[in-house]
């Protein structure tokens, strides 16, 4: 039998953890003296103590360590363990190199215009989403199917586009969030036109700040991340004294230039 210093040194454990994994049940002594409280170790327990050192340096989790000694396959344990870590230091990696990639982005110029626009008619077809989160989930065809859809029922009426589409997003009720999908039209449609989900209006004159994105080099965004334009509209509302007039951004892409670009604008006010 050894005594726990004795036990200690033999397997490299700290006398600390080794009272804490009796505490746990890891690896509890073969004897206790009763009187005295002196923990014993058999011979047969140094093979254990040995095998929680080599895998808790290697920093598998106690719950791991035990399965292993439950298990016997102290190997196949540290293998899935080594797998988990590789895969966890991958997606690090990656989510480096993607923050290096936005932060290049970040500090790059972009063109940010002050603009008057007169009053401007629209419809838009309406999709609320349970939180912003969802919006990132938006996917390219949902949106091509919602402005063809509008379009189609826009000529069918009588009320064809007039210019350009563009996407706007606010917050819905109870904490949802509400995309817009607009088509410009010559003038106000009557209320009601389109049905439930169809909203019509007409922008009010405003003074919107406008800032551009080149697109000819493909800017492939992770989800929960700011658009470099979108934060060069704020920092041009605080370099330039304004005030946003309200909290609804709107988004097209100008293919009449050359390249095209996306066009990020909101309404501004003077403070």
């Amino acid at each position: 039998m050894l005594k726990i210093g004795e036990f200690a040194q033999t397997t490299s454990l700290s006398v600390k953890a080794l009272r804490h994994y009796d505490e746990t049940g890891l690896l509890v002594p073969a004897e206790t003296d009763p009187v005295s409280g002196y923990r014993l170790y058999a011979e047969e327990q140094v093979r254990d103590g040995a095998v929680i050192h080599q895998l808790r340096r290697a920093g598998v989790p106690l719950a791991q360590v035990r399965a292993a000694l439950d298990g016997g396959d102290s190997v196949a344990v540290l293998r899935a363990h080594e797998e988990q870590l590789a895969a966890e230091r991958a997606a690090q990696d990656a989510a480096i190199a993607q923050a290096h990639t936005m932060l290049d982005c970040f500090a790059q110029p972009v063109p940010v215009t002050e603009r008057r626009c007169p009053p401007l008619p629209y419809a838009g077809r309406i999709l609320r989403l349970a939180s912003e989160a969802d919006v990132e989930q938006l996917s390219d065809e949902t949106a091509s199917a919602a402005f063809g859809e509008l379009y189609r029922e826009l000529v069918a009426a009588g009320h064809p586009p007039s210019g350009a589409m563009w996407t706007g997003m606010r917050e819905g009720p109870r904490a949802s969030m509400e995309v817009a999908f607009c088509w410009a039209v010559d003038h106000p449609l009557p209320a009601g036109w389109g049905g439930e989900h169809t909203e019509v209006g007409q922008l009010p004159e405003r003074t919107e700040l406008v800032a551009e994105w080149d697109l000819s080099e493909p800017l492939d965004l992770p989800e929960d991340t700011m658009h470099p334009a979108a934060l060069a509209l704020f920092d041009a509302i605080a370099a330039r004294g304004l005030e946003m007039a309200e909290q609804a951004v709107r988004q097209q892409v100008r293919y009449d230039l050359d390249p095209p670009v996306l066009e990020l604008s909101i309404p501004v006010s003077r403070r």
